[in-house]
């Protein structure tokens, strides 16, 4: 059986169910009652309000029930309706309560009023007619109120024993409402007339009656209830000898009165009144059917609480029962149950699966029909007659192993344990089977692996002997197995390796495992290999496992490893002092290229400094000469002051012929521009030096922010000389830019050489156009010629260092390369678009201003 079963389906389960259903067959009557109670309530209000006698006192001469009693009683089927369902609302158990505390509270002044008065006029509240005042509560009635009031108010309340509070007074309103009941049955008044007051009504008496059995069926599986909600016997019984104790004592009762005032004994009673009728067969009645139901209780309840405890009894067995089938079925090995007749009892799924018969075909026959060959039939046939013979078998409570056979004929290695037990004087044999297929396979092949492994595989123990070694020692040692384990194992060491071997060997003792160790071990003919060790202790079986590789001939390599590596590092450091010195060259080169870009420029700014100083020159000296005749003239002037008549004039005519030899007028108008174009010629002599230095930035050659067209400018200018000599113009069209972050000599370092590869590379009569736009992109410098252009084959070149298409002498080859590095520094790239015979277009790429360059300077 699944024990994942549902507990609907259980035995249990049903109970619950069945259980559950009771209940609410008593709320169902609870309900019922409370429906009824208000109902007849009601009718006898509107009896009172119509004077309508039927209604008010169902049969003539009966006392009428009051009014207030009517209203309580109404109040109270409403509370007892309210308090069927104890997991109700708020506002339910907010209404059971106020009608309930009313009901009490109406009993209570009633009381009150007759023990010590004044009459508070409870029977008048709701009617004041001179009838309602002829026909007020009586006590027992306003007792039962009371009673059923404080019941309905606690009825989820108990006392420290657990008896219910709302049962037990409910109990005792009964028996008020059943003297009254049985007083109208048998015409005996003094046990429905307290005394000289107003007697209870008979209708007021039943509904109360039935008040109290709805107070009791609202909790019925809680207290005395127990008994007659409970789904066993006991509950049963209950359920139909109770209500038959309560009623069959009083039919006889009754049918015993009848009997005698008719006559039907042949005696015939002589009652006046109702009060005159004598108390003894009602009082016998009473005690009947009080004693009689009690009893019938008590030994129902006992007989409920045995039947529990037999129910909890069988639920337990039942439980171990499924718990040991669960067990059974879930265990990995197949079990087999046998009687002392050696026939199967039980057999489990994994039986099944391991055999091949199911459980129908397997119960009632012989495992030595079934799953032994016939080969062991005959002792196992032999040891379960000798164990039933003498109690004691070859078999029993030890783990053997054996052959089973398969339903389809196929046998395989089995491991079972036989345990016999003896259950109602009878044996039974209980086996587990395990099937050990798979663990014979992996011995086989941890056999098969010691005895075809090449490396050396060995078990010693802890006193220093192998116990067992493979074949393999005479293939790496020489030696034979049998002579490995004559010897202890210490001896086959080298003497330089045997220390460091016993402090492993006492790791290993103390439970350490050997990953790697290495030591030598002796051959046969006297030589020693090198053996690499990986031991695994087991302590519990005082044996060392161990696997042992040859290593000699790594040990060979390694040495020829070392001293390749020495050679290798003694070639390592030599190229390192060749790169070192390539290094060095590369510099030279690279200091080359620059000086060589220094050289263009320094010839371009010769010539740009050439023009204006020779024309400065030339205007000093027509100055120098222009200043020396005015100084003789001024000469001679102070002369002519100085002199008398005679020398003046002489002197005067020395300056006429001068001042028209010389041309005066002429002179001094031309001081003016000699004087302003000599200013103009030094002025550009210092707007080139100014250029120069803007392009080198040798003020400023760290990284900064700089204004990039201003840069491009100052380096057009320096290279213009370049440009008028190869006869190319130099154009530009420069957007405007931001500020940009970078190593301003070097990006002008840049330009410069793509201008003048441009210049190099245009002809005569044509332009470089250098053109800078600015986008979310970055920065974007555009050098474009008019050219030959490049050649496909070799654009993918014009980067590599000391590449150049110059003739020898003219160029480098450096200058591409050393601009595409200053560039990649700054995070930026070098784009080129070139066709052959139309021109190129070199594009410098600067990302933002956020993305580059490094703060490092630039190499």
């Amino acid at each position: 059986m699944s024990s994942a079963a549902s507990a609907d389906a259980t035995p249990g389960g049903l109970v619950d169910q069945a259980a559950k259903g009771v209940v609410n067959t008593f709320h169902f009557l609870a309900r019922a009652i409370a429906v009824v109670a208000v109902v007849m309530t009601l009718l006898v209000l509107v009896g009172w309000q119509l004077d309508i006698e039927v209604l008010k006192r169902i049969l003539p001469g009966l006392a009428a029930m009051n009014p207030s009693t009517a209203i309580a009683v109404a109040l109270g089927g409403v509370a007892l309706f309210a308090r069927c369902r104890p997991a109700g609302s708020h506002r339910a158990r907010l209404v059971a309560e106020l009608a309930a505390a009313a009901m009490a509270i109406v009993g209570t002044l009633k009381l009150l009023m007759l023990l010590h008065g004044p009459d508070v006029g409870v029977d008048r509240i709701f009617f004041t007619s001179h009838h309602v005042a002829s026909n007020p509560m009586a006590p027992n009635t306003a007792v039962c109120l009371l009673l059923c009031g404080t019941a309905l108010f606690t009825i989820d309340l108990r006392f420290r024993n657990g008896v219910r509070v709302a049962q037990v007074l409910a109990l005792a309103c009964t028996a008020l409402t059943l003297f009254a009941v049985v007083g109208y049955a048998f015409s005996v008044s003094s046990l429905y007339f307290v005394s000289t007051f107003f007697p209870m009504a008979l209708h007021s008496a039943a509904i109360l009656l039935l008040m109290s059995a709805g107070i009791l069926f609202a909790r019925p599986n809680v207290g005395v209830m127990l008994v007659l909600s409970a789904h066993d016997t006991a509950g049963a019984l209950s359920r139909r000898l109770l209500p038959a104790s309560l009623v069959i004592p009083a039919i006889i009762g009754w049918l015993g009165e009848t009997a005698a005032r008719q006559g039907w004994l042949g005696v015939t009673a002589q009652r006046q009144q109702p009060s005159e009728t004598g108390l003894e067969l009602p009082l016998i009645v009473l005690a009947v059917t009080v004693i009689f139901t009690a009893l019938l209780w008590i030994e129902l309840d006992l007989l409920r609480r045995a039947d529990q405890q037999r129910q909890k009894t069988e639920t337990a067995l039942r439980n171990s029962e499924a718990r040991t089938r669960m067990v059974i079925d879930s265990a990995r090995d197949a079990f087999i149950a046998m009687d002392a007749g050696g026939k199967i009892v039980d057999w489990n799924p994994q039986a099944q699966e391991m055999f091949g018969f199911s459980r129908e075909q397997a119960l009632g026959k012989s495992p030595a029909l079934t799953i032994i060959p016939q080969q062991h039939r005959l002792n196992f046939e032999q040891g379960l007659a000798r164990f039933l013979q003498t109690g004691d078998g070859p078999f029993m409570g030890k783990r053997i192993e054996l052959t089973a056979v398969h339903q389809d004929g196929r046998e395989f290695p089995v491991e079972m344990v036989v345990s016999p037990a003896r259950i109602e004087n009878a044996w039974f044999f209980f086996a587990f089977i395990h099937d050990i297929t798979q663990r014979r396979r992996v011995a086989e092949e941890r056999d098969r692996f010691f005895t075809l492994s090449r490396d050396m595989v060995c078990v010693s123990n802890f006193e220093g002997y192998f116990v067992r070694v493979n074949s393999a020692c005479l293939t790496i040692l020489g030696y034979t197995p049998q002579e490995m384990m004559q010897k202890r194992w210490i001896e086959f060491v080298h003497p330089d390796d045997q220390e460091a071997t016993l402090a492993e060997a006492r790791k290993l003792a103390a439970g350490a495992v050997t990953l790697s160790f290495e030591n030598r071990y002796r051959c046969k003919d006297g030589a020693y290999k090198w053996l690499s060790w990986m031991s695994v202790p087991v302590v519990k079986d005082d044996a060392m496992y161990a696997v042992a590789r040859d290593m000699t001939e790594r040990k060979r390599v390694e040495a020829e490893l070392r001293q390749k590596n020495r050679l290798l590092e003694e070639a390592i450091e030599s190229e390192r002092a060749a790169r070192i010195a390539l290094q060095a060259a590369q510099g030279q080169l690279v200091q080359s290229e620059k000086l060589a870009g220094l050289g263009q420029m320094v010839a371009g700014v010769a010539h740009e400094i050439n023009n204006p100083l020779a024309f400065v020159s030339n205007n000093v000296a027509v100055l120098h000469r222009d200043v020396g005749v005015i100084a003789n003239l001024l000469t001679l002037y102070e002369q002519a002051e100085a002199a008398d008549d005679a020398n003046r004039r002489r002197l005067l005519e020395e300056i006429r012929q001068l001042a028209e030899r010389v041309d005066l007028p002429y002179t001094l108008s031309n001081l003016g521009d000699l004087i302003d174009r000599s200013r103009e010629g030094l002025r550009r002599i210092q707007q080139i030096v100014k250029d120069l230095r803007d392009f080198a930035r040798l003020d400023h050659t760290d990284l900064q922010e700089a204004d990039v067209n201003a840069g491009i400018e100052s380096t057009i200018n320096i290279v213009r000389g370049h440009a008028r000599r190869r006869q190319v113009e130099i154009k530009t069209e420069l957007g405007q830019l931001p500020l940009y972050r970078c190593y301003p000599a070097k990006l002008n370092q840049v330009v410069m050489n793509l201008i003048v590869n441009a210049i190099d590379a245009s002809h005569d009569g044509s332009s470089v156009t250098v053109r800078t736009t600015s986008s979310p992109q970055g920065i974007r410098i555009d050098i474009v010629d008019q050219g030959q252009g490049i050649e496909p084959a070799i654009r993918e070149r014009i980067f590599d260092p000391f590449f150049t298409t110059k003739p020898i002498g003219q160029g480098t080859g450096l200058g591409l390369s050393i601009s595409y590095g200053i560039i990649r520094d700054h995070k930026g790239r070098i784009e080129v678009q070139s066709e052959v015979g139309r021109g190129s277009t070199f594009s410098v790429l600067l990302p933002p201003t956020d993305a580059a360059p490094p703060d490092s300077k630039p190499t």
